[in-house]
């Protein structure tokens, strides 16, 4: 895996096609303690442009983690990431992480 993080999607990373990837993917990663999300974003999209030799695409997170927390971070492709602003409303929401109320 070329990620220094977990990284998580419907479909295996590796597998992913630059088709699926500008239609549009989110990603749900485990950012690392003293990354920023600013860094986390920019490692898969160095990545996505190695492996496919794309020079542009969108990409972006939906909220910003502290670089001295680690913890879970969105991070959108395509055209998902005209969906960033309503993930960032509903991130607080732990039913969309599938945690419960306490």
């Amino acid at each position: 895996m070329p990620f220094p993080f977990n990284i998580s999607s419907e479909k295996d990373f590796d597998d992913l096609t630059l088709e699926e990837i500008l239609a549009g993917q989110i990603f749900l990663i485990d950012k690392p303690l003293t990354w920023s999300s600013f860094q986390a974003v920019n490692k898969i999209k160095h990545t996505i442009k190695t492996k496919f030799k794309v020079k542009k695409f969108k990409i972006g997170h939906a909220g910003t983690l502290d670089p001295l927390a680690s913890g879970l971070l969105l991070i959108c492709t395509g055209k998902f990431t005209k969906r960033i602003r309503g993930l960032q409303s509903r991130s607080r929401d732990k039913k969309i992480l599938g945690g419960s109320e306490s």
